[in-house]
């Protein structure tokens, strides 16, 4: 008898655990319907927005086909906990056969539920996977594949929090590719994207891991630079600007263009948000074409400097003024 009844008391265990990781699991496909559904709204364009819902339909189909799923096995183990009390409720000893049968019942709607719940694992992974993916493309830029500008807005509201809350100092800059509308004015928009895709793997390549490249709209990249002094942050720039004269671009295998850039940066100061401290950049920049292109200048708060390209950073006597765009 004691037997029997241990056996009931370990298939009502088994019966509640798998109650409760389907529970869980039914939580997790509700969780995650909910904040994908409101992600949308909050920070992604229309078309974006058509995607993103794609998931969340697939995924609150999901949830409602588990949810019944769920329900049927409740209802099938309610019928065979009745069972069980029948038989501990009844005088006489229950047989062995009888109680193997209703534990085989029993593990065999726990395997059911647990295919089920291997298969819901696999499709919210491959799901999870495939957003993440599309996530990522949603800000990159597909000609460069540098972060985009909702990518480079992101990183520069993370960089202003961390130096509002730990004074952690970063620089901005902004490079704009000089002439470009010549380029694809003479050559056309197919060599214009050649020369934007060699320019931004030359920025690419000049700046270290952590810095931030991304392409700011048309023909301008921004380099976000944590941790950097004005010194090291002019140097940095001068780097990539430098690095630009040396793409070489040819058409039909004879004509060759050669890129440059010019430059402003500034340093975050206090009591700066985004839009100031690029539109500093912005006027370095300006600065920067209005001294005759292909320089870097630096926003000191005040002035715009033009930084001397054979010391690397070491301001001009003749620096231009800020202009302001």
């Amino acid at each position: 008898m004691r037997r029997e009844r241990r056996l009931i008391v370990t298939a009502t265990s088994l019966v509640l655990g798998a109650l409760a990781c389907g529970a869980v699991w039914l939580w997790v496909g509700v969780y995650l319907g909910t904040r994908l559904a409101r992600r949308p709204a909050a920070d992604a364009p229309a078309l974006e927005a058509q995607h993103v819902q794609h998931w969340v339909g697939e995924l609150s189909q999901w949830t409602t086909t588990f949810h019944h799923e769920m329900a049927h096995y409740r209802e099938e183990i309610e019928g065979l906990a009745e069972q069980a009390n029948d038989i501990r409720g009844a005088d006489e000893t229950p047989r062995a056969s009888v109680v193997l049968e209703l534990l085989s019942q029993i593990l065999s709607a726990n395997q059911r539920l647990k295919q089920r719940l291997e298969g819901a694992e696999t499709r919210l992974n491959r799901q999870s996977e495939e957003l993440q993916e599309y996530l990522s493309e949603a800000r990159t830029d597909g000609l460069t594949r540098l972060p985009n500008r909702r990518a480079m807005d992101e990183e520069l509201s993370r960089r202003l929090a961390e130096w509002k809350r730990y004074r952690a100092p970063f620089s901005v800059a902004i490079l704009d590719i000089d002439h470009f509308k010549h380029v694809n004015d003479r050559y056309g928009h197919v060599v214009g994207d050649r020369v934007l895709h060699d320019v931004a793997v030359a920025i690419r390549t000049t700046m270290r891991d952590a810095d931030l490249v991304a392409r700011f709209g048309g023909e301008e990249f921004v380099i976000i630079m944590p941790a950097t002094t004005e010194l090291a942050a002019s140097r940095a720039v001068e780097r990539a600007r430098e690095a630009v004269t040396n793409v070489a671009v040819t058409v039909d295998g004879c004509v060759e263009i050669r890129p440059t850039v010019s430059c402003g940066a500034a340093q975050v100061r206090d009591g700066e948000d985004a839009a100031s401290l690029l539109q500093r950049a912005d006027a370095a920049l300006y600065s920067s074409k209005f001294g005759g292109r292909n320089q870097t200048h630096w926003h000191d708060g005040v002035r715009c400097v033009m930084i001397d390209r054979l010391t690397h950073a070491t301001p001009a006597t003749d620096a231009a003024p800020c202009i302001v765009a």
